[in-house]
């Protein structure tokens, strides 16, 4: 749960609370508490790669946890109410991609041994597959950030590059990494949808 505001500074933006908390001599609590959160976010990481050797779908779980950062005015200044999602949806998408290139990397270490062009070419492959699904992050994250609209062409264009490699990659980090980003492009349709909707009511 969020820390609460007190009555008296309710009524202000993420940014000026912090500022006023500063004033006021508080400006250790948020950077204690932002502390305590990224902290905890390290343990569940380390105890997931011991405990089930990394498991891709243990990030979804913890990556909600970085909803109880609050904006300091030392190290999370930029983090916002309106950029409450973006840690999230950016953890997310920063393990599946590092998963994803430690598997690679892992099987050309110990696993099978692939000679030749057919070692390069899994590696190449599965690069590909990865690099087809940055473009959807990419725009969705940067609308949570700073509310930077994108056309609906643009989704259209992105989107499918999901499909290779949620059909056909070799890693499931990656697999799950595309559905991640064709769930990002319906969310960020509907939202821009909406407020379309909802603007033509106006006029």
């Amino acid at each position: 749960k969020k820390m609460a505001r007190p009555a008296h500074l309710r009524h202000l933006s993420a940014a000026l609370w912090a500022k006023q908390m500063a004033a006021y001599g508080g400006a250790w609590m948020p950077v204690v508490g932002n502390t305590a959160v990224l902290l905890a976010l390290v343990l569940a990481l380390v105890l997931n790669l011991r405990l089930t050797g990394g498991a891709d779908l243990a990030i979804f779980a913890i990556a909600p946890m970085l909803l109880l950062l609050n904006q300091d005015v030392h190290f999370l200044a930029g983090i916002g109410d309106k950029q409450r999602y973006f840690p999230v949806t950016v953890a997310i998408a920063a393990y599946l991609t590092i998963s994803s290139a430690a598997f690679v990397m892992d099987q050309m270490a110990y696993g099978p041994r692939l000679m030749g062009a057919k070692q390069w070419t899994f590696v190449l492959k599965n690069a590909i597959a990865v690099a087809f699904t940055l473009p959807v992050h990419y725009v969705f994250n940067r609308f949570l950030w700073d509310g930077t609209r994108t056309s609906d062409l643009t989704l259209l264009c992105f989107a499918p590059l999901n499909l290779p490699p949620l059909l056909l990659a070799d890693v499931s980090s990656t697999q799950w990494l595309a559905g991640v980003a064709l769930v990002e492009s319906l969310v960020k349709y509907f939202m821009s949808r909406h407020v379309r909707i909802t603007g033509l009511k106006y006029i």
